[in-house]
């Protein structure tokens, strides 16, 4: 692959920031992109706005979108949507600006755009999509990517080994993801049992939910693996994106300072701009936000 330079970049070293904790396929995507348009690349995970704002990009964090200033995040209330109704991502923004110059064409741009990028935007903004709605590359067609298209000539042998280690890859976290899966549900059970009223604290991260979609429970409290908190609203249903509970509009999209004086408490930093999560400094402080949040009369 080329490397493409972007000519207002002129430093020796990009530095590209974006959030700590958990990542997903949007923020990972995103980099990727980046990556290609570069010779090096520093990539800092944080939410500390002193060195957000000291980087050269901010991708997935910072509350703001704006291409002048390098800026891609998409959680903030007025953030772009595609005319189809597929709200733009971190990933689809960063597609949007620096997708075209890594393909040949308009109509190959708008392939990547309409066969991966949107259903990761998709899935990123908690946009529930039915079967059909967008073309979806499963990991058996990432699988046959690696085979020649019909204007290359790489070893047919090279590639198929090159398929073989990302299916190594992926096999690897799946089987890891399914034993962890098994006894992470025994932790969950547990953590069901000392539950009273509907929040349920969890005493670990990245502990599996879908047991709690059955249960009284209608918030999650949970660590992160930075040491903070959030508190999450539960799925109707495994993997739905309808929640039992939501916290208040106005707390949608904001940050920090803002987001205490709307809600009232301290240690807040982040609410969803659909309503399903809040990060917290502290576990009181997302506890007090599931409390608030179930004692609404609406």
């Amino acid at each position: 692959m080329a490397v493409f330079v972007i000519e207002v970049m002129k430093k020796e070293k990009i530095v590209i920031a974006t959030h700590n904790s958990k990542f997903h396929a949007d923020d990972v995507f995103s980099i990727a992109v980046l990556k290609k348009f570069f010779d090096k690349i520093k990539v800092i995970r944080t939410r500390e706005w002193e060195l957000l704002k000291k980087a050269d990009f901010r991708v997935d964090v910072g509350g703001k979108y704006n291409h002048k200033t390098r800026d891609y995040d998409h959680h903030q209330d007025g953030s772009p949507v595609r005319e189809n109704g597929v709200p733009y991502a971190s990933f689809g923004l960063i597609w949007r600006h620096y997708g075209r110059k890594l393909v040949n064409s308009r109509k190959a741009f708008d392939y990547v755009d309409e066969r991966l990028v949107q259903y990761l935007d998709a899935i990123d903004s908690g946009i529930e999509m039915k079967k059909n709605e967008l073309y979806v590359v499963s990991v058996g067609e990432a699988v046959e990517l690696f085979n020649n298209n019909w204007d290359e000539n790489f070893s047919q042998d090279k590639q198929f080994m090159e398929a073989v280690d990302f299916a190594d890859l992926v096999l690897d976290r799946i089987i890891s993801k399914a034993n962890a899966f098994s006894l992470g549900e025994v932790e969950v059970k547990k953590c069901l049992k000392k539950m009273k009223g509907e929040i349920i604290i969890l005493n670990k991260p990245r502990l599996p939910k879908e047991i709690l979609s059955d249960s009284f429970a209608k918030i999650f409290v949970e660590p992160t693996t930075v040491g903070t908190w959030v508190a999450v609203g539960i799925p109707i249903k495994p993997k739905s994106f309808i929640r039992k509970k939501y916290f208040p509009d106005s707390w949608a999209g904001l940050l920090n300072e803002e987001l205490e004086k709307v809600s009232g408490i301290k240690g807040l930093t982040f609410c969803h701009k659909h309503k399903f999560i809040v990060a917290a400094d502290t576990k009181e402080a997302a506890v007090r936000a599931a409390k608030l949040v179930l004692n609404r009369k609406k």
